[in-house]
């Protein structure tokens, strides 16, 4: 019998994508993923003249679910940091007794008949699920299908770019992969979140410089077109899409030809080379220079080490550091009330440890390298800092807080591909050697596993009365009434 032929990297990505992104935005209930109704108004706005109506027609259909908080509702309420913002909390309880679901479906929105686009670049990160939620509209106005519409196309296209950009990257295919199909991912791929423009920005950006580093003549008139359109593609989701701009400067200098400039710059790296202690003195120096400037109106800068400190290492006094910020990378999921356990978690950290250590070799430069690794560092403490002043000071008003409130693992997510120049670098010191075979073996099954888990846990959070607690012992005495 003749074996099947192996599914190309990029492929088996699409295969498992869709799959289990169409999965999720089934089972996955309505506005039941971080902010999901929030990213909904924003992109129902987008082709609506007077979204007003629908929104408060929607919102009269949630108060009408019972006041009774449920289970998981008041251990939110009492452990965690980060409240449920209306309308979400309700509909945690709506999802569980079915009132809001059968609703969903059949209920017709007072949608307005004459379409009208408003549109600015700051909207540009809902556009795809605004597409969606049109087409949806169109097929039947009920709020379940308008949903359900703008998740399927904002899961298309998720895939369709990623798959592309993993097909077209010249190293790091299978990290790329591997990070791409983090239960995170998928729920975010399957729900009306910007994050998808965030991700697809990200891994376009990443793929088309693993392009750069590998190229040995200068660039044509195509390659400084990408590289823009690039560049405005990472300004449109969030601000920490730019951090990629530093694997720009890092780029090797043959692609800009040989001139005065391109000299400089290669002298500039050779003195960054040579003097490698002085290099790490002058980006202790850009970093302490970055937390002056950023707490001059809240301290000082021993005033922000001290909250960065107290973010990233301490969680006695952070109590949320490891299930939101930590696990938030790999799972934590709904409103941030159910998550993947740490034992997964760490499964998970490994097996991308493993991939990044098991790339093909290829000529990284040092810099490229050291960039990479500190594009992920600086990501957390930017957002951190930004989430100090803007979220923990202003929204909650906590002006003596000395931890940063509101960071999510999920923003960190997409930046563990910038660690791949890293982990190639590193195979210099460090190198493991394992066939394509055993890595394909290893991929597939972390994958099932960690998105049939996510499905399960799903279903056992929104769709039993207990979240799933007596499940075993419901099934038991249900199969022996059959019997």
């Amino acid at each position: 019998m003749k074996k099947l032929p192996k599914l190309k990297i990029e492929t088996l990505f699409l295969v498992l994508a869709i799959l289990f992104g169409v999965l999720t935005s089934v089972i996955q209930p309505i506005f039941s993923a971080p902010d999901e109704y929030t990213h909904f108004k924003y992109a129902y706005s987008i082709f609506d003249s007077n979204p007003k109506r629908v929104f408060s027609e929607i919102d009269r259909q949630i108060s009408l679910l019972p006041n009774q908080p449920s289970q998981s509702e008041e251990k939110l309420a009492t452990e965690s940091a980060t409240a449920l913002p209306a309308p979400e909390s309700k509909l945690q309880r709506g999802y569980q007794t079915g009132n809001f679901l059968k609703q969903t479906f059949s209920k017709t929105l007072p949608v307005e008949k004459n379409l009208r686009m408003k549109i600015s670049f700051g909207d540009i990160k809902w556009l795809p699920q605004a597409i969606g939620m049109l087409i949806g509209r169109i097929i039947h106005p009920s709020v379940g299908v308008i949903v359900l519409a703008g998740r399927l196309f904002n899961l298309f296209v998720y895939s369709v770019a990623i798959y592309f950009a993993i097909k077209k990257a010249k190293m790091g295919q299978w990290t790329m992969a591997a990070v791409a199909l983090l239960p995170m991912s998928i729920q975010q791929a399957a729900s009306l979140s910007y994050d998808v423009l965030y991700y697809v920005a990200i891994f376009v950006a990443f793929s088309l410089l693993t392009n750069f580093w590998v190229r040995k003549n200068p660039l044509d008139w195509k390659g400084y077109v990408y590289t823009l359109l690039t560049i405005v593609l990472l300004l449109i989701p969030k601000e920490g899409g730019l951090a990629l701009g530093l694997f720009f400067i890092t780029v090797p200098t043959i692609l800009f030809g040989k001139n005065n400039f391109t000299k400089l710059l290669d002298s500039f790296w050779k003195g960054c080379a040579k003097h490698k202690k002085l290099t790490a003195l002058a980006i202790i120096f850009i970093f302490l220079a970055y937390i002056l400037y950023e707490f001059k109106n809240y301290g000082g800068a021993f005033r922000g080490l001290q909250v960065l400190f107290n973010t990233f290492f301490r969680s006695d006094l952070y109590t949320d550091l490891d299930n939101l910020l930590v696990t938030g990378m790999i799972g934590n999921f709904g409103q941030l009330t159910y998550r993947l356990p740490a034992w997964l978690v760490v499964l998970n950290f490994i097996f991308l440890f493993i991939l990044l250590l098991a790339e093909n070799k290829q000529k990284i430069e040092m810099r490229t390298a050291v960039a990479g690794l500190l594009i992920f560092l600086a990501v957390p403490v930017m957002i951190a800092v930004g989430m100090f002043k803007g979220w923990t000071r202003n929204t909650l008003n906590l002006p003596q807080a000395m931890v940063s409130l509101g960071g999510q693992g999920r923003y960190y997510t997409p930046f563990l591909i910038t660690l791949i120049p890293f982990g190639i670098y590193m195979k210099k010191y460090l190198n493991i050697v394992t066939k394509e075979t055993t890595i394909r073996t290893m991929f597939k099954g972390m994958m099932l596993f960690n998105l049939v888990y996510f499905l399960i846990l799903t279903v056992l959070y929104y769709y039993t009365k207990d979240l799933g607690v007596n499940l075993l012992p419901e099934l038991s005495q249900h199969l022996r009434g059959l019997f």
